[in-house]
């Protein structure tokens, strides 16, 4: 058996490694490829609502707020409630916003969807009115939750939110 120096060992070792690293950055180079690589944004319809659930008061009627992000024109803003008002009482829903093109109060007193406004433009709007007002008087206290929805008009995708809703007894 024949004995090397340290010194020649670590060259060797070296030596080694630096072929291996050579060898496998040619082999590297010659298997290069290119890819082409595509991002694309799928469609945004976001919606958040702040509410603080306090009943409808005396006056039957309360502001909550609501903030939008949309990529998708045309979007639709929709309400629903968990299950119909008692016989006699309505609920008034509007949303007044600059991104709607068709503002107004409309009837949610139903479990029934209904369309609060349609063509509502892409863009990011924070702090919009959500107006709620009540008519009619129930004979015990009223307690539903109000669904919105930001709906995409080509996907059907929704964001939802629920929103308490009580009604005094009078």
């Amino acid at each position: 058996m024949r004995a090397y120096p340290l010194q020649t060992i670590g060259f060797a070792i070296r030596i080694g490694i630096a072929a291996a690293i050579a060898g496998s950055a040619g082999v590297a180079a010659a298997q290069q490829a290119s890819h082409v690589v595509g991002i694309g944004i799928g469609p945004i319809v976001a919606l958040a609502v702040e509410s603080d659930g306090s009943p409808l008061g005396p006056e039957g009627a309360r502001t909550d707020r609501f903030h939008v992000t949309s990529n998708r024109d045309r979007a639709r803003l929709v309400a629903r409630l968990d299950r119909d008002l008692p016989p006699g009482v309505r609920l008034f829903v509007s949303a007044e916003t600059d991104l709607v093109a068709d503002p107004g109060e409309r009837s949610v007193s139903s479990g029934r969807e209904t369309i609060l406004a349609t063509r509502v433009a892409r863009g990011v709007r924070k702090a919009q009115v959500l107006r709620l007002r009540v008519e009619g008087r129930a004979d015990q206290t009223v307690r539903r939750t109000l669904s919105v929805g930001l709906v995409d008009p080509e996907t059907g995708r929704a964001s939802w939110q629920a929103v308490p809703v009580e009604i005094p007894a009078n």
